[in-house]
């Protein structure tokens, strides 16, 4: 049953304190002896589940976009090369070209240049596949499996590279990255944060096994090598 419920003497909620954000309502509810009025009955009884279920792929594809966003907080200025322009990690990219080490950029050091390939490729690859599947969801609909267990893959692999862009970012940053102010805020905020979307909406691991039970299900029955 999906019901709308005011808070009363038999509604209590309590405030449950996270590092995610006090403006997101997380509370712990409670119930006694709680009488529901029919008027308040929203769509058919005993499918609430459904409702919520239908809302999941527009949840996880907006979350796929805020998550690459966060890491574009991070990605956000463009720098032009000889092939068009890539997008950047604003700080640690910034901070490895000015930073100086032993008299010389700490960019001109090879593990470092790594880990920034790493980053670009990360969040170029999520951008792309985002991009694909948000043409498709135009002309197809948000519904239906396919599309669901595209999003879910994205919004694991999403997840995935915010997490080695951010273990990237501090290790670039040294000191910086896990200071609350200075150059580094933006990189230690969203080191602090970046693990909350790999949890709501669907953890990693059900977002991968939801992508790989979908392709098996379609899989040919008499298919060999």
């Amino acid at each position: 049953m999906f019901i709308a419920l005011c808070r009363s003497d038999a509604v209590q909620t309590k405030v449950m304190k996270s590092k995610y954000s006090s403006a997101a309502g997380t509370a712990y509810v409670t119930y006694e002896n709680c009488i529901v009025p029919k008027k308040n009955l929203i769509g058919t009884e005993n499918k609430g589940f459904q409702i919520i279920m239908s809302n999941f792929n527009h949840e996880r594809w907006m979350i796929t976009v805020v998550c690459i966003a966060r890491a574009r907080i991070c990605t956000e200025e463009g720098a032009e090369t000889s092939s068009g322009s890539i997008w950047i990690e604003k700080e640690t990219f910034k901070w490895s070209m000015q930073r100086k080490v032993f008299g010389k950029p700490l960019v001109e050091q090879p593990v470092i240049r790594e880990k920034l390939a790493q980053m670009f490729a990360g969040v170029e690859t999520c951008t792309q596949m985002l991009y694909d599947i948000t043409y498709n969801m135009i002309g197809m609909g948000s519904g239906g499996a396919e599309v669901g267990a595209r999003i879910a893959l994205l919004k694991y692999q999403t997840t995935r590279m915010n997490h080695m862009v951010a273990d990237n970012a501090v290790q670039v940053l040294g000191g910086r990255g896990v200071t609350q102010t200075g150059m580094g805020r933006v990189v230690e905020v969203f080191s602090r944060m970046y693990k909350i979307p790999a949890v709501y909406g669907g953890s990693e691991e059900i977002m991968a096994d939801l992508a790989v039970r979908t392709a098996i299900k379609g899989y040919p029955k008499q298919a060999r090598l």
